[in-house]
C-alpha cells in the first residue's frame, strides 16, 4: 500500500494523460488500457494480450451489480487496480520479484514512468486555463456565453411562461370530453 500511496499522484497523472486521448472520456476503455501497456512495453511472454485480457475482465468485474458486465471501461481507482494485476503477472506470478510491493515498484519505475506521459492537472489548468489570453477570450465572448448557458438546461422565466399558457390553453380545450377522446 505505501508503494501505492508513493506514486498515487503518477498513476493520477497517467491516467489523465490517457482519459485525455480516450474516446470514452472520463473512462479508459479496453482499448486504451491495451495501447499504454503497448507504450510501456509491458507485453512480453510473462504478459500477453490473454493475461492482459483477463486482468482486465477480473478489474472491471462487479461483485455487487452495480456496474453492467458488458461495461468495459475503467475508471481511476480500477485502473490502478489493473495496474496492480498487470504488476503482479508481470513480475511476481514468474517470481522475477518476490514481494508484489517491488513488482509495482518496478512497473511504475522502470514501465510506466519512462514510456507514459503524464498530465498534471492542476498544472495544465494554471498554464494553460487560468491564463490571460483565455481570459480576454471569455470575456470577449461573455455575452454569447451567457446566453448558451441560460438556453441549456436552466429554463427562462419566458419559457416557463410559454410552457404554463400551453397547458392551460390544451385543458381548455379537453375540458368536458370524455377521457381518452380527442378534441
Amino acid at each position: 500500500m505505501d508503494v501505492l500511496e508513493r506514486h498515487y499522484q503518477t498513476l493520477k497523472n497517467i491516467f489523465t494523460f490517457a482519459i485525455a486521448n480516450s474516446k470514452q472520456f472520463p473512462k479508459l476503455n479496453v482499448d486504451d488500457a491495451t495501447r499504454i501497456c503497448y507504450k510501456a512495453k509491458l507485453f512480453d511472454r510473462n504478459m500477453n494480450m490473454a493475461t492482459f485480457d483477463k486482468n482486465f475482465v477480473a478489474t472491471n468485474a462487479s461483485i455487487n451489480g452495480v456496474k453492467s458486465p458488458s461495461d468495459r471501461e475503467l475508471n481511476r481507482y480500477e485502473f490502478i487496480e489493473l495496474m496492480v494485476r498487470t504488476a503482479k503477472s508481470k513480475y511476481l506470478e514468474p517470481k522475477v520479484h518476490h514481494e508484489l510491493y517491488e513488482c509495482m515498484e518496478r512497473l511504475i519505475e522502470k514501465d510506466l514512468v519512462p514510456n507514459i506521459p503524464q498530465v498534471e492537472g492542476a498544472a495544465f489548468r494554471t498554464t494553460h486555463a487560468y491564463n490571460s489570453i483565455v481570459n480576454m477570450l471569455l470575456f470577449k465572448n461573455h455575452i454569447v456565453l451567457r446566453r448558451l448557458y441560460e438556453g441549456v438546461g436552466v429554463e427562462s422565466q419566458a419559457q416557463k411562461n410559454e410552457s404554463a399558457a400551453a397547458t392551460t390553453s390544451k385543458k381548455k380545450k379537453t375540458a368536458g370530453l370524455p377521457p381518452g377522446s380527442k378534441y
